[in-house]
């Protein structure tokens, strides 16, 4: 391939990095969406020039991508809320196709710095809003004002773009080792300290816990040469010790009476019982929110999500999808630890990724899309150094891939397109312009009939007409589009009856 096009690719994915980052996660249907057709003209434009140039592809671990998207795709079929599915199955596709071109076009040294240097540049504008919030004690972000904790409490934090701390520091967690290697050089060396910077305002007591734990890996021979028998002790010892402050912070006097820590068990009881009672095929990707009425305990918060990326996978995917996860897990770690001479920068991705596992462990990191890029990120550059076997891409895979690109293209312009007339319609409500409101509602629906969110806007417009004209016609309205938006999220009784 030219150097134009494959330097136009590199930025291309570099804007996949900023975009995730600075659309709040890139988790809403619309910036997904808008992710799926960028990736999708970058990939086109990949197999196109590889082709003319006669350039080979390498495929790592698409075996197991595969066996992993067939779970998915079983799970699927038995999905508490299919509409959640669907759009968490198209940003694991996402996550790969990017996988896929990270693995195809950074496979240099020279490449990979540029990469962390130009993606990385983004820490800087999310710090200068973390540090906004943190002295204004409110942020404006995707529209609305979100007030932030007294800072006299323990769980105050700022969230810079992201909808929660944790994703900001789980961002910044992938990157500070990434500039810590480069240190020498006084760019990374602001990387560093911003990534640190977020770190601290993002509260996250997980990060302060997975942080030395990748700086040990990081270093672990250098010391081990040192103090080959105490190493081991000396990292525990540390470990233990942030975990016990992190406890007293988190369960103790000055923490914040409106946060109830130990609700996080109930959370992962929650995924545990939804494992038992479906423990092949799982409740469906990105369905424990819905589920989890079904499955609550006595005591614990309402939540969306599982916060543990463990508990997510086997209460969403099942066994069947839990294999897919191990083999790629497995493989990778098998093939980045059996290195016969690790180099420096391939301690820094391996110790990266150690990072990031242990902060999903406990945090709602892997629920986001910006999470799945930057992990698949870091394991593409770690595996640059691997080799594996080349594919000649020939003229019926070129002419077959961009016929299933055009064939695709609806099931992300259509929801793209869908999302914004439902958040117009969304704003013409809050302001009180109902007609317009439900035009565009109605416009949503038409786009995408699997929009339960307009449908939910329909229903609560016709609840307000019934409200002033105590129309029989206006309530029978609202309680079909309500009932609409339930079969949407696929909530039967069969299933309630089963959990029982």
């Amino acid at each position: 391939m030219t150097v134009v096009p494959r330097r136009s690719l590199q930025i291309g994915l570099v804007v996949v990095v900023w975009f995730a980052a600075l659309a709040r996660g890139a988790q809403d249907q619309w910036a997904v969406s808008f992710l799926c057709g960028w990736l999708s003209l970058l990939l086109g434009t990949f197999l196109y020039f590889n082709y003319k140039h006669k350039q080979s592809i390498v495929l790592p671990l698409i075996w197991h991508f595969v066996v992993l998207l067939i779970g998915i795709l079983i799970s699927a079929r038995y999905s508490f809320d299919i509409n959640t599915t669907r759009l968490e199955i198209t940003s694991f596709v996402c996550a790969f196709a990017t996988f896929f071109l990270f693995s195809n076009l950074f496979q240099t040294q020279t490449a990979r710095n540029e990469l962390i240097q130009y993606a990385g540049f983004v820490v800087f504008p999310l710090s200068a809003i973390a540090v906004m919030q943190y002295f204004s004690k409110n942020s404006f972000i995707g529209g609305e004002f979100h007030l932030l904790r007294s800072i006299s409490f323990s769980h105050w934090s700022a969230s810079s773009t992201f909808t929660n701390s944790s994703l900001l520091a789980g961002f910044s967690l992938s990157w500070i080792l990434l500039a810590w290697d480069r240190r020498k050089e006084r760019y990374f060396q602001w990387v560093f300290a911003a990534c640190v910077l977020n770190l601290l305002l993002s509260r996250s007591w997980w990060a302060f816990i997975s942080l030395p734990i990748g700086f040990m890996f990081y270093y672990r021979k250098k010391y081990k040469s040192f103090y080959p028998q105490s190493f081991t002790y000396i990292s525990a010892i540390v470990s233990l010790t942030v975990f016990s402050i992190a406890l007293f912070m988190k369960f103790g006097p000055g923490r914040d009476p409106s946060y109830i820590a130990d609700s996080r068990l109930g959370w992962w009881k929650a995924g545990i019982r939804m494992f038992f009672a479906h423990p092949w095929v799982g409740i469906g990707l990105g369905a424990y929110g819905t589920a989890f009425p079904f499955f609550k305990p006595l005591v614990a918060q309402n939540t969306l999500y599982a916060h543990s990326f463990p508990v997510q996978i086997v209460s969403e995917i099942g066994l069947i999808g839990l294999v897919g996860v191990l083999l790629i897990v497995g493989v990778s770690w098998f093939r980045l630890s059996s290195q016969p001479s690790p180099t420096s920068e391939s301690r820094t991705y391996l110790a990266t990724l150690l990072m990031l596992l242990t902060f999903s462990l406990t945090t709602i990191f892997m629920e986001y899309l910006i999470s799945k890029l930057m992990l698949v990120m870091v394991l593409s550059l770690a595996l640059s150094s691997s080799s594996f076997k080349g594919f000649s891409i020939s003229a019926n895979c070129v002419r077959w891939s961009t016929i299933a690109l055009i064939l695709l293209i609806p099931t992300w312009y259509l929801p793209f397109y869908s999302s914004q007339f439902d958040a117009l319609g969304l704003k013409y409500e809050i302001t009180g312009q109902f007609s317009e409101a439900q035009k565009s509602f109605e416009q949503a629906y038409a786009l995408n009939p699997y929009e339960d969110d307009s449908c939910r806007g329909l229903a609560r417009l016709s609840m307000h007409r019934y409200e002033i004209s105590h129309s029989l016609l206006d309530i029978s309205r609202s309680l079909l589009w309500a009932n609409a938006a339930l079969q949407l999220k696929q909530i039967t009784l069969s299933y309630s009856e089963k959990t029982k």
